[in-house]
């Protein structure tokens, strides 16, 4: 019985021809992941200077959700370190009418909408996407 080919199982239903071809997306991959990283560490270190305090004082204010009075707010997404925290003021929720759900969809909302900036500020998640046509220009030196 003839021996299989482990690179020819291993290529199997990859988009490759060879070997190569995959460790050269495989490298591509890691190189921008690692600067993906590495902005992030940068984005870090730059944002704990003096100068940068007003960035880091927008994430600490976080948002908050008031219900008649801004000075006792409903709910608050922040964050004064690492890390995202809510906080929910129990004694205004108890007295709004059907307060369950409304503190369900306003905790999903901000804390997702809180998160998403966040994580992009700090350079964790990637910027969204621009359109197709702008990165073409930019490669092509039109921009």
């Amino acid at each position: 019985m003839p021996r299989k080919n482990p690179t020819t199982e291993r290529l199997s239903g990859l988009p490759f021809a060879s070997a190569s071809e995959l460790k050269t997306a495989q490298h591509e991959i890691l190189l921008a992941v690692w600067a993906r990283l590495e902005q992030a560490r940068v984005i870090d270190e730059l944002t704990k200077r003096e100068e940068y305090q007003f960035w880091r004082e927008e994430f600490a204010q976080g948002l908050v959700c008031a219900y008649d009075d801004v000075n006792n707010p409903l709910m608050r997404v922040y964050s004064d370190s690492p890390g995202i925290k809510i906080t929910i003021n129990r004694e205004l929720t108890t007295t709004m009418p059907s307060s369950e759900n409304i503190v369900r969809g306003l905790i999903k909302a901000m804390s997702e909408s809180f998160a998403n900036t966040y994580y992009k500020a700090k350079g964790i998640l990637p910027p969204e996407p621009t359109r197709p046509d702008d990165s073409i220009l930019e490669r092509e030196g039109h921009s």
